[in-house]
């Protein structure tokens, strides 16, 4: 499984906010700031597998598996999400979409070409589109 974020560059905190959290004053070091603040964003999204800001998640299979069921990595997805999945190259819609903290694909059946074939699942995943949400 290989899993890409695609974001948006929406900060999950504003420079003002980390700035007044920290008791900094000065605009020197305000790149600096904002590059530390992007980076810790990033760590807490990859160690918890979750997305702070909203972001297209990409998982790439070459192969379903012998499960119908597949638990999608990041979380979370909201209610009104939809998916998209191919199978090599195809639209594929068998399948149920769960949303929520632990989002999910279940598949009605395995087929020989769900089985062999790369699939390509693409959703989309974040508490907030920005800082106030």
């Amino acid at each position: 499984m290989h899993v890409e974020r695609i974001r948006t560059n929406a900060p999950a905190i504003t420079l003002p906010e980390v700035k007044a959290h920290m008791r900094v004053d000065d605009d020197f070091d305000d790149a600096e700031i904002a590059a530390l603040t992007s980076a810790a964003t990033l760590e807490v999204e990859e160690y918890a597998g979750i997305a702070i800001t909203s972001q297209t998640v990409r998982v790439t299979l070459h192969g379903w598996g012998e499960d119908t069921h597949l638990s999608l990595p990041i979380g979370p997805v909201a209610d009104s999400a939809t998916v998209t999945t191919t199978l090599d190259g195809e639209a594929f819609t068998d399948f149920t979409f769960t949303t929520g903290k632990h989002p999910a694909i279940t598949v009605a059946e395995l087929t020989d070409g769900l089985q062999d074939g790369v699939v390509i699942v693409e959703y989309p995943a974040g508490y907030s589109t920005t800082p106030d949400d």
